[in-house]
């Protein structure tokens, strides 16, 4: 249910969102629009957030500041805003600085459904073609990487693997954002495993070799199992290679490089 703004010891107060989860997909939409755009500043985008999500109707500009309006109860309440005092307020913006806290995501584009926010339930050969394209589209910068990974994020009714032709800038940056947040959620769950690339290893991140080391680590090597470990859960799957990179930090501790 959406907060009202409301008065109080004659005092005007603002209702307004301060985490991703605290909006609509409408609203979620609006920021991934505005962040897609390549249009605005960091805080043009937050000024604009600001406006739209607190429904502050602009009534004229003033050289410290703006008249405003908002709606109170059934009535509208008129105000001044100051340039000190938006930009006051911005700090409550600051959480789309960041998709480490997402938490939600669009749940429908173009009619897919999408899994769910912490995505437990792929199967691991999807989730490895989950991260191929999502690294070769922050080496590359194509928008159709990011419809790939869309497929795999989003379902049908039957729970088929999605096709997109393309994305709307919104759709392909809530995608990423989301995606980013997935990686995030992993490294903090799969502590041993994913380890942050030293820049210069990172420029030329070989997403082939590392898709084949994780296979070999679950396999040991043995081609016939491949399959059941295609269709393995992610989760589990990398609940695996979390304990065997442990036991490979252990052992070098122990032993070293030998």
């Amino acid at each position: 249910r959406k907060k009202r703004h409301f008065i109080l010891s004659d005092k005007l107060n603002l209702i307004c969102p301060t985490a991703w989860r605290e909006l609509t997909q409408n609203q979620l939409r609006y920021v991934f629009s505005l962040i897609g755009s390549g249009l605005y500043s960091a805080v043009e985008i937050k000024t604009l957030l600001l406006i739209r999500l607190a429904d502050i109707v602009i009534l004229g500009r003033e050289r410290d500041g703006v008249s405003c309006c908002v709606e109170v109860g059934r009535h509208r309440t008129f105000f001044f805003l100051s340039t000190w005092q938006v930009h006051s307020f911005l700090r409550q913006m600051s959480f789309v600085d960041s998709f480490e806290e997402l938490g939600c995501r669009l749940e429908v584009i173009q009619g897919f459904k999408a899994v769910g926010v912490i995505p437990r339930e792929l199967i691991f050969i999807d989730y490895l073609n989950c991260e191929k394209y999502y690294q070769l589209f922050l080496q590359q910068k194509q928008p159709e990487y990011v419809c790939k990974l869309a497929g795999l994020l989003y379902r049908d009714s039957m729970g088929n693997i999605a096709e997109f032709q393309s994305l709307e800038p919104e759709e392909i940056t809530g995608v990423v954002y989301w995606y980013g947040y997935i990686k995030a959620c992993m490294a903090k769950a799969f502590p041993h495993f994913f380890k942050p690339l030293q820049a210069e290893v990172s420029e030329y991140f070989d997403i082939v070799g590392v898709m084949d080391a994780q296979i070999r680590a679950l396999t040991d090597g043995d081609i016939t199992k491949e399959d059941a470990v295609f269709n393995k859960s992610c989760w589990r799957a990398l609940t695996e290679l979390n304990q065997k990179a442990r036991e490979a930090e252990e052992f070098r501790k122990k032993y070293g490089n030998r």
